[in-house]
């Protein structure tokens, strides 16, 4: 008897989808009709030592020289690998500072997310890291949405918006936070989906900049996406578990045991609701973290960029005829520009 178990695996190459080739291209567009520009980075604290990677070296020598009709957005878990802001207070607000260290010439707007390492100390935790950022150096960095609340709409230009959802607020059991949502306008998750989607509405003249920790698609791990190392080491461990391995990767994928795989009952009702009410709407972009690499995903009215190697990688698989993927040390820049009276958008990516 002879059993064959095949699998797909992700990788740390770049690889693209079919229709994809245009985002090598797109490096030598005119770029003096660029109106507003927004630089992606999640993950952005290193784990390993804190020092600057290839990639936040150049993001700083970017943001460095860019316009004030620019926005740097870090995508969430901020201060990983610790758990939330009070565990360790020195550490964490060292983190923070050298992130918001790679802005000390930009004069634009600069903005974190929160993501599920920075809600580890709950409500207090944010808080602290809000206020944190807020009264740093005189800088003007926001973490938002502010007050510990789940969304924000923040005017970047008369023809840009960015949305803020905090995606954790979403996912997190509530009965944990007996205080969540003190001092905030929208009270109930329903209601967020609603005043989202009358947003959306209202503004359709404008590009929209949806931005939330956890993607609402992704073709990497916590997409159920595997590299070979994984299917190898499911549980990041030195023993190899060949076959085996693939099996606890399949289980998790089918279970949706972890919470911070977007096949988790939580999660995937979270990204459902809002994917229902972004698929109505043509002149929205998602942009993410939480995978620490970078994806461009348009799939089923979706157009969804993850952006979060700042500091840490893993791999990362082109699934669909348009998507883009790079597991290595990486960034995002959105650029907004004008043509004809219509709206579009590119990206480079720089390791």
């Amino acid at each position: 008897m002879v059993m064959a178990l095949i699998t797909g695996c992700t990788t740390y190459k770049t690889q693209m989808g079919s229709q994809a080739t245009s985002f090598y291209d797109n490096q030598t567009l005119d770029t003096t009709s660029i109106v507003y520009s927004v630089f992606l980075t999640g993950n952005a604290a290193n784990q390993l030592n804190d020092g600057a990677t290839p990639s936040l070296s150049n993001f700083k020598k970017r943001v460095g020289v860019a316009s004030k009709n620019s926005t740097v957005l870090f995508l969430g878990d901020n201060i990983f690998p610790l758990h939330g802001f009070g565990e360790n207070r020195t550490k964490a607000e060292e983190k923070i500072s050298k992130q918001l260290e790679l802005t000390h010439n930009f004069k634009g707007k600069v903005f974190f997310l929160p993501g599920e390492m920075d809600w580890k100390n709950g409500i207090p935790g944010i808080l602290a890291q809000e206020d944190f950022i807020t009264n740093y150096k005189k800088k003007t960095g926001q973490l938002i949405p502010p007050k510990a609340c789940g969304l924000e709409f923040i005017s970047l230009s008369d023809d840009m918006e960015l949305v803020a959802i905090d995606s954790q607020w979403f996912k997190e059991d509530w009965d944990n936070h007996p205080e969540i949502n003190k001092g905030c306008s929208i009270k109930t998750r329903e209601q967020l989906i609603e005043e989202l989607d009358n947003h959306l509405l209202e503004n359709q003249e404008k590009t929209i900049l949806l931005a939330l920790h956890h993607p609402l698609v992704s073709n990497g791990v916590y997409g159920g996406q595997y590299s070979l190392k994984q299917q190898l080491y499911p549980f990041d461990n030195a023993v190899p578990l060949p076959i085996a391995g693939s099996f606890v990767n399949l289980f998790r994928k089918a279970s949706g045991y972890n919470t911070d795989d977007i096949q988790n009952i939580r999660y995937s009702e979270m990204a459902n609701q809002i994917k229902s009410i972004v698929q109505k709407y043509n002149h929205v972009v998602v942009v993410s973290g939480h995978e620490q690499n970078l994806q461009y995903i348009s799939k089923d009215g979706i157009q969804q960029i993850i952006s979060g190697s700042g500091a840490n990688f893993t791999a990362a698989r082109a699934v669909n005829p348009k998507d883009f993927s790079y597991g290595g040390y990486c960034f995002a820049v959105f650029g907004f520009f004008l043509n004809g009276g219509s709206s579009f958008f590119f990206f480079f990516t720089f390791y």
